[in-house]
C-alpha cells in the first residue's frame, strides 16, 4: 500500500531531518559536538522531527515497512522531548552518525511521488 498524501509528507519530513543531520555534523568530531550547545540543540531538534514524523505514520504503514526501526526512531524522540535532562550525548552522536550513510540526494521533482517515497524508505533503512 503506497503512503497517503499525509504519510508522504511525513516521509519527506524524515528525509529532510536526515539531510540536516548530515549537513550539521559531517566532518565534525565528537569533541566538536560536545563543545557546541548550538550544534547539540540543532541535532536534537532534527531527531525530534524525525521521531515525530515517524510516530505520525499509520500503524499499517509501519507494519508494511518493518525494515525501518520505527520504535528506535520514536523512542529517541521521546527521550529528547521528555527526558531532556538525561540525554546521553555520546549515544546521541552515535545515532546521528548512523544517518551519514543515507543518500539524501533525491529531490522533490526528481521522480514520481510513488518512486520518491520508495527511495526515501530505502534510504532510511540502509
Amino acid at each position: 500500500m503506497p503512503p497517503n498524501n499525509r504519510e508522504a509528507g511525513y516521509l519527506w519530513d524524515m528525509l529532510q531531518a536526515a539531510r540536516r543531520l548530515q549537513e550539521f555534523t559531517t566532518g565534525l568530531s565528537y569533541e566538536d559536538y560536545l563543545n557546541s550547545i548550538l550544534l547539540q540543540s540543532a541535532v536534537e531538534r532534527q531527531l525530534e522531527i524525525l521521531g515525530e514524523a515517524a510516530r505520525r505514520m499509520s500503524d499499517a504503514f509501519r507494519q508494511e515497512h518493518p525494515e525501518i526501526t520505527w520504535s528506535s526512531i520514536i523512542g529517541q524522540r521521546n527521550v529528547i522531548a521528555h527526558q531532556y535532562d538525561d540525554i546521553d550525548l555520546q549515544q546521541t552522536k552515535a545515532v546521528v552518525d548512523r544517518y551519514h550513510h543515507i543518500d539524501c540526494s533525491v529531490g522533490a521533482s526528481d521522480t514520481t511521488p510513488a518512486t520518491r517515497d520508495r527511495i526515501i524508505i530505502e534510504n532510511l533503512t540502509q
